[in-house]
């Protein structure tokens, strides 16, 4: 009976370093997923406002400009 609870122990303790290992890996994904679509918003909105600096610095107006971008 002793050696099926060590068994029993053993077996516990690697399910619980798998689903620790498991819910590691899900929130370094979740943290990963939310900075990547912050900058990559971050950097299509300047990239936008560049474009409509330079379509105003042409002579058009801002609201043409706004609607050649979106």
């Amino acid at each position: 009976m002793s050696l099926f609870k060590d068994i029993l122990k053993r077996i516990g303790k690697y399910i619980g370093y798998v689903l620790l290992f498991i819910c590691f890996s899900v929130i370094t994904g979740v943290v990963a997923g939310i900075t990547w679509y912050a900058l990559t918003e971050h950097s299509y909105k300047e990239c936008d406002n560049r474009f409509i600096y330079g379509c105003m610095s042409a002579g058009l107006s801002e609201e043409i400009c706004k609607g050649r971008v979106y």
